[in-house]
């Protein structure tokens, strides 16, 4: 994979590892709960039970955004990418690709609860503030992530100084040591 022109390689770290742990449990529950809302309902209706199936390709397409997003090489060409900053800046991007996974699916996942709820004829708010906090949540993390990635892009100022370190040492505790 390339990240502007250098060759980056795919890792994952913990934090990572837990992201897409979570998100496809996460998945994995909304297609659950769907099938069980579909198989279990016979007062739902047919058009009803069809229209719940795009909850479950809506957590499906969220997880082959990340997949395309992650494996596809990236241009980065507003950021100055070279050998030593390009794995890193890699790595933070991946991470933030992964971690918007999360309130997404949150999202697609308190939609559905809602449409089953409204269609089992149960009395509903459908002023839901928590998706206002995912939708928040999201910005957050994308802010987050465009400041991380300038931050480790800025070029680094070279100069010929050096930088010499002193410390002050009193006389006579030199002599008593000797």
């Amino acid at each position: 994979m390339k990240l502007g022109k250098i060759t980056v390689r795919r890792s994952y770290k913990p934090s990572r590892i837990i992201c897409d742990i979570i998100s496809l449990a996460g998945a994995a529950v909304i297609v659950y709960m769907t099938e069980r809302f579909i198989n279990g309902g016979e007062a739902i209706g047919s058009d009803r039970a069809a229209l719940s199936a795009i909850f479950p390709v809506l957590a499906l397409g969220v997880l082959a955004a990340y997949a395309v997003l992650v494996l596809k090489s990236h241009a980065f060409k507003q950021y100055k990418i070279t050998k030593k900053n390009a794995q890193e800046i890699y790595d933070w991007y991946a991470f933030s690709v992964s971690l918007i996974k999360l309130p997404l699916l949150l999202i697609i996942f308190e939609s559905m609860l809602t449409f089953q709820e409204i269609s089992l004829g149960i009395a509903v708010n459908l002023l839901n503030f928590r998706l206002i906090l995912y939708i928040f949540l999201i910005v957050i993390i994308i802010r987050m992530a465009i400041h991380r990635v300038k931050t480790l892009s800025r070029e680094e100022k070279s100069t010929d100084a050096v930088h010499v370190r002193a410390a002050v040492v009193d006389e006579n505790e030199e002599r008593e040591k000797k």
